[in-house]
């Protein structure tokens, strides 16, 4: 097992940011990583022991003790899926409008998917619009289909 420090990773972080490897997610702290340079496929693990954050790699670097490229691609995934497990466990803010959500994405570039129902023909669409961001006030519109029918008819 390689110790995972910042001055350790150093070159591999570099060097996987030049070759910039694909690295599957096969499992909790475990990933595939793919040679950009060959048809290898690496395989990386990764351990918290006694604190100590630690990884291993079936490139011979890795066997050899060697922190390698494949190492640092897989760490910063492995990074990404935890964020993302730690920010699922949380548990969702309030919601205070009426709209029927079908997802939660709360992030400044995915507003949350939100249906409204057309005035004319009483179907639900899915909105994107920013309607939280406007205290949850929306005003009615028209769904695609009646919109084109108005507009062809006009």
């Amino acid at each position: 097992m390689i110790a995972l420090t910042t001055d350790k990773l150093q070159n591999a972080i570099a060097r996987a940011k030049q070759l910039r490897p694909t690295v599957r997610f096969l499992g909790e702290r475990h990933f595939l990583v793919f040679s950009s340079r060959n048809h290898n496929e690496y395989e990386v693990r990764f351990a918290v022991v006694n604190g100590a954050k630690q990884g291993e790699c079936s490139c011979k670097a890795g066997q050899a003790g060697m922190p390698c490229y494949h190492l640092a691609a897989a760490a910063s995934v492995n990074i990404g899926v935890a964020a993302m497990r730690k920010r699922a466990a949380m548990p969702a803010p309030p919601r205070s409008s009426a709209h029927i959500y079908t997802t939660w994405q709360d992030t400044p570039f995915n507003l949350p998917e939100h249906q409204h129902t057309c005035p004319d023909c009483q179907t639900s669409e899915i909105c994107t619009d920013d309607c939280e961001a406007r205290g949850g006030n929306y005003q009615p519109a028209l769904c695609v289909a009646c919109l084109d029918r108005r507009e062809m008819a006009a």
